[in-house]
This record gives structure tokens, sequence and C-alpha cells, in this order.
């Protein structure tokens, strides 16, 4: 999905593809300081909605356990939250099956 990274001032234009294991940012535009971003889910601590003005909802913002946060403007991101969510959670139940056993 097209996406913008939000990146203090900056905003970067680029595709945001994600599987069960991680997400990933790409840069429309190839330039020198390419900024693949490549976050592994189950680094991921929690997810919350990015608002513009405190109005609207325009995006998400991924919490990382190593303080890092990524904020992604996003056509629909009801869905992109709903699907983020339970690639979380399940990496989760997976974490917890594997360390109990």
């Amino acid at each position: 999905m097209i996406a913008i990274l939000l990146d203090g001032d900056n905003k970067l234009f680029g595709d945001l593809h994600y599987s069960v294991d991680y997400l990933q940012f790409t840069p429309l535009q190839v330039t020198r300081n390419d900024l693949h971003i490549r976050i592994p889910l189950s680094r991921v601590s929690f997810s919350s909605y990015y608002y513009i003005y405190e109005l609207k909802i325009q995006g998400i913002t991924v919490h990382c356990h190593d303080i890092m946060t990524y904020t992604f403007i996003v056509h629909k991101p009801y869905l992109l939250m709903q699907d983020i969510q339970r690639l979380v959670m399940r990496h989760r139940i997976q974490h917890m099956l594997i360390t109990d056993n």
C-alpha cells in the first residue's frame, strides 16, 4: 500500500508492505540516503492511531520495544491497524507457547 513515513519534519513517500513476520517500508524515490525500514513484528510493543490536528485519524504509529516509533500515513488506517494488531498478537502467543514448553 502507498504510505507516507513521517520522519520529524520530513515526509517520505513509499510502499508499506507487511507479512506475518515484519513491516517493510520502501521509499518510492531512490536517493543516496535510502531509508528502507524493516520492522520485525516481534519488536512491536503496541500501535496507536495518528491524528491530524486531533480531528481525524490519518495513519498509525508503531511503537517498538527499543523506544523507536514509526508513523505511517495511509489511506485506510483502520484496516492496517487491525492487521498489525492481529499479527502482533499472533507473535506474542507464539512466543508464550515456545517459552512455556
